[in-house]
C-alpha cells in the first residue's frame, strides 16, 4: 500500500520552502518585533499620564477618547506599514544571501536573521536620531538619569560615524542584494531571464527621468528688474535684535544674517504693538494696531477668521502677485485668518485639545517619530509637524526652496514669509545648535531644552520662573536657536542667488516678537507686561533692497513700529497705502532721502500667561490665571480659547505704552485708576526710576498722546483711566476688583 504522505530519504536536505513563505516568515517576524515595541511605549505613556492633569485628562475621557483610540491605532498602523517595509527588506537580504551561496534559507535562518536586522536597525534609528534630535527620546526617558543618558549619547557618538555605519550597511546591503538578483537571473530560463533583465534596465532610465524632473523644478529664473520685485520675509519666532552680530553681539549666532545685513539697512529701534504672535503679525500684514485689526488675544475662540480690513498679500495681488506663507507650529495663524495668502504651508492648528493628544502620542513612539520625519511621515501623521520639542527647521527650508524653484520659472512675482519656530519656548534644536554655546558642566534639567511645567503650572501662576530656569544655559539655548535659524536663512539666500532671483528680490529679517531671557525677575517669555526695558515688543529689521545694494550700508535709530512695514513696502513698488492703514511709510528714510525723526511708538501688552504681577499688587485690576480662562470653543477640532466672559476685562487691564527716542510712558489700570511711569531711556535705559514729577510737561504730553491713541478702540470708551466697553459707559458705578467680582 502506497503511503499517502511523501517521505524525505535519509541524508538528504528537505525542499525549500517557495519564496512567498520565506518573505512572509521576515515580514512576519517584522510585524511582532515593532508591535511589541507600539505595545512597549503604549504601556509607558499610559504609566506617565496616569498623574496628568485632571482638567485635561477629564476633557480627554469625556469628548476625546475615540479620537486618542483612534490616533492610537493610526500608530499602530504605522508600524504594521514600517514592518511590511523592513521584512521586505530583510527577505531581499535573507533570499539574497541565500542566492549568492546557492543554499535557500531554512525557516529558522530566515526568522533568526529577520529578528536580527530588525533590531539592529530599530536600534540604530532611534539612536541615531536621538544624537540628531535628543528631545525625541527624552519624553520616554524622563529622569535625570535618562536624561544624562541622552546627553552622553549625543556627546560621545560622533554623527559622522552614524552617517559612515549607515552607509557601509547600505552599501553592504546594496552589493549584496544586487548580486543575489544577478545570481538569481543566472539560473532562470530564457524567457524569465530576457523579462528580468529588460526591467533592471529600465530602472536606471526611470531614475534618470526623475533626475531631469528635478532638474527642471530648479531652473534658474530670467532677470526681470522691474518695478514689481519680489518680497521674502525671513523670520523667526521671538528673535532678538540684540543677540545678533549685526546689532553687536559678541557671540557668533548669525554670521548668514550678518553678510545679509553688511550690504542692507537695519533699522534699531523698531517695536512691535503687542509681542504676541497672532496680533503682531495680523499688524504687520494690515498696517493697524490691535485696537483696530481686532485680533488681541494669542488664543481666539474662532478656526477660521475673516479679515475685512485691507491686507498686504490682497493689495499685492491686485499687481499681480502670488503671496506664500510657509512655517511650522508658529506659523498656524497664517491658515486661521484670512489674510488672502496664494497658498499656506503651515503646522496643524496648534492650540488644539486633538493636536496636543496627537502630539503627546506620536512623542511616547520615538521609533516611528524617527522614521516618520520626513514630509511622508507629516503628511501619514501631520502632528509630528508641529511639535514644539522637536522643531524641524529644514522642512521649512525644503518647501521654501521647493516653492522658490517654482516660482523661479514664472513671469510673476511673489510675496512670500517664512517663518521658523527655534526660537520660541522652549528653544528646542537639533544637534550641534543645542550644545554650541552651552556650558559643558551644566548638567541639569535644561540640557537640552527649557520646557516649563505642566500647562497647568505655567498657566496657572504655580512655579516660579527665577527658580526653575538656569539663567546661563536659558540664554545658551536661546543663541543656539538663532544659530540654527541662520543657518537657514543661509540656505535660502543661497538659493535665491542659484535661482537668479536675487537682483530681484527684496530679503527681510525680521520677527514678530522679542524674548524675555529673565533680565529682570520673572520676565520670561514674552507679552506679559510692559516694564524694564521692553526686550520682548523690540524686534530687528533688516531690509535688503536689490535697488540699494552695493551702496553703504545704513544703520538707522528712528523709532517706528511694525504697523509701519505694509505702508513701507507699498509705497517702494509705487503704490499707496489704503484708507484702512495706519501705519506710516518709512521708503523715504529707507532710501536715504530724509535724516531719522523723533518718532513714536505704541504698543499693549497681552493676556498674562500665570498671572505673575497681579498676584503681586494687589491695587491692580486683578483676573483667574490663564489655565482657568481657556476652553475648548470648538469641540469638532478641539480648539482652545478665551472664555467669553473675560474679553472685556482682559483688554481692559493690559498695559499700555508710549515710548519716544528719549521718553517712555507707561499706563496700568488699577482697581480704581491708573498707575502711570515716565522713564528717561538715555539716563535710564531699563527703566528703574519713575521720574514724571520731574518732568510735568513731558508727562502731560505723552498722556494726551497715549489716550488719544487709546481712543483709537471704537469698542471702547474711556472713563476716568480706564478703557471699558461703549456699553458700560454710565451703568458702572465701582470697579471693585472686577476679577473677584465682576463688573457691577
Amino acid at each position: 500500500m502506497t503511503d499517502s504522505v511523501t517521505r524525505i530519504a535519509p541524508g538528504l536536505s528537505p525542499p525549500p520552502a517557495p519564496s512567498w513563505r520565506v518573505w512572509l516568515r521576515c515580514v512576519l517576524t517584522a510585524e511582532i518585533i515593532l508591535i511589541a515595541v507600539f505595545a512597549a511605549c503604549t504601556f509607558r505613556l499610559l504609566h506617565k499620564n496616569a498623574d496628568a492633569n485632571p482638567t485635561i485628562t477629564t476633557e480627554v475621557t469625556r469628548n476625546y477618547l475615540a479620537f486618542t483610540y483612534w490616533y492610537s491605532a493610526g500608530i499602530l498602523a504605522g508600524y504594521c506599514l514600517v514592518g511590511l517595509v523592513w521584512g521586505s527588506f530583510c527577505w531581499a537580504i535573507v533570499a539574497s544571501w541565500g542566492a549568492v551561496r546557492n543554499r535557500p534559507p531554512s525557516k529558522r535562518g530566515a526568522i533568526l536573521a529577520s529578528a536580527l536586522l530588525i533590531a539592529l536597525m530599530s536600534l540604530y534609528m532611534t539612536a541615531a536620531y536621538a544624537v540628531h534630535s535628543p528631545q525625541v527620546l527624552e519624553n520616554i526617558l524622563t529622569s535625570d538619569d535618562g536624561l544624562q543618558a541622552i546627553v552622553s549619547l549625543g556627546r560621545w557618538t560622533p554623527p559622522w560615524l552614524l552617517t559612515l555605519l549607515r552607509g557601509a550597511f547600505e552599501a553592504a546591503s546594496c552589493v549584496l542584494i544586487v548580486a543575489g538578483l544577478t545570481c538569481a537571473i543566472r539560473r532562470m530560463n530564457h524567457p524569465r531571464r530576457r523579462a528580468a533583465l529588460t526591467l533592471t534596465a529600465t530602472l536606471p532610465i526611470i531614475a534618470a527621468g526623475l533626475g531631469l524632473g528635478l532638474a527642471i523644478d530648479r531652473l534658474p529664473a530670467k532677470n526681470r528688474h522691474d518695478s514689481h520685485p519680489n518680497i521674502l520675509i525671513l523670520a523667526t519666532d521671538g528673535l532678538r535684535q540684540d543677540h545678533l552680530g549685526a546689532y553687536g553681539y559678541p557671540k557668533p549666532t548669525s554670521p548668514n544674517i550678518d553678510r545679509l545685513a553688511a550690504d542692507a539697512v537695519r533699522f534699531n529701534e523698531v517695536y512691535v504693538p503687542q509681542a504676541r504672535t497672532l496680533p503682531s503679525w495680523t499688524s504687520i500684514l494690515t498696517g493697524t494696531y490691535p485696537h483696530t485689526h481686532g485680533q488681541r488675544f494669542t488664543w481666539p475662540r474662532e478656526s477660521h477668521i475673516p479679515m475685512p480690513l485691507a491686507t498686504l498679500p490682497r493689495e499685492l495681488a491686485r499687481q499681480g502677485y502670488a503671496s506664500y506663507a510657509i512655517s511650522d507650529w508658529v506659523g498656524g495663524d497664517f491658515a486661521k485668518v484670512d489674510f488672502g495668502f496664494t497658498a499656506v504651508h503651515v503646522a496643524p492648528e496648534a492650540w488644539s485639545l486633538k493636536t496636543w493628544i496627537a502630539q503627546a502620542i506620536c512623542q511616547g513612539h520615538p521609533l516611528l517619530v524617527a522614521l516618520a520625519d520626513n514630509p511622508l511621515g507629516y503628511r501619514l501623521y501631520p502632528a509630528m509637524e508641529g511639535m514644539p520639542i522637536n522643531p524641524n527647521p529644514e522642512n521649512v527650508t525644503q518647501e521654501t526652496l521647493s516653492t522658490l524653484g517654482r516660482l523661479a520659472r514664472r513671469d510673476q512675482p511673489f510675496f512670500m514669509i517664512v517663518f521658523y519656530s527655534e526660537t520660541h519656548l522652549p528653544y528646542a534644536t537639533r544637534y550641534p545648535y543645542y550644545q554650541t554655546f552651552a556650558s559643558p558642566a551644566y548638567q541639569g534639567r535644561q540640557k537640552l531644552n527649557a520646557v516649563p511645567p505642566s500647562l497647568e503650572d505655567a498657566a496657572g501662576g504655580k512655579f516660579d520662573p527665577d527658580a526653575y530656569f538656569n539663567v546661563a544655559q536659558l540664554r545658551a539655548l536661546y543663541d543656539g536657536a538663532i544659530l540654527s535659524f541662520d543657518d537657514q536663512v543661509g540656505q535660502v539666500v543661497a538659493s535665491l542667488k542659484n535661482l537668479n532671483l536675487w537682483d530681484d528680490t527684496i530679503v527681510i529679517i525680521t520677527s514678530d516678537h522679542g524674548e524675555n531671557l529673565l533680565e529682570s525677575p520673572s520676565s520670561w517669555g514674552h507679552g506679559n507686561f510692559l516694564f524694564d526695558a521692553n526686550y520682548d515688543s523690540r524686534i530687528p529689521l533688516i531690509i535688503s533692497d536689490p535697488a540699494l545694494r552695493g551702496s553703504s550700508p545704513r544703520s538707522i535709530d528712528e523709532v517706528t513700529s511694525s504697523v509701519n512695514l505694509m505702508p513701507t513696502l507699498l509705497q517702494r513698488l509705487g503704490l499707496p497705502a489704503p484708507d484702512s492703514c495706519e501705519g506710516r511709510s518709512f521708503a523715504d528714510l529707507l532710501r536715504g532721502q530724509r535724516p531719522p525723526r523723533d518718532g513714536t511708538i505704541f504698543a499693549e501688552s497681552a493676556e498674562l500667561l500665570g498671572g505673575e504681577k497681579q498676584l503681586t499688587w494687589d491695587s491692580y485690576l486683578r483676573y483667574p490665571p490663564l489655565a482657568k480662562m481657556l476652553e475648548v470653543t470648538e469641540p469638532a477640532s478641539g480648539l482652545i480659547g478665551i472664555k467669553k466672559e473675560y474679553f472685556d476685562l482682559l483688554i481692559e487691564a493690559r498695559q499700555r505704552m508710549v515710548r519716544t527716542s528719549r521718553w517712555k510712558l507707561l499706563y496700568a489700570p488699577l482697581v480704581e485708576g491708573a498707575r502711570y511711569q515716565l522713564f528717561d531711556l538715555q539716563a535710564d535705559p531699563l527703566c528703574r526710576s519713575d521720574v514724571q514729577d520731574a518732568h510735568p510737561q513731558v508727562f502731560a504730553d505723552l498722556r494726551a498722546a497715549l489716550w488719544d491713541w487709546m481712543k483709537g478702540d471704537s469698542q471702547r470708551r474711556q472713563r476716568g483711566d480706564h478703557l471699558v466697553p461703549r456699553a458700560l459707559v454710565g451703568k458702572i458705578e465701582t470697579a471693585g476688583n472686577i476679577g473677584e467680582s465682576g463688573l457691577k
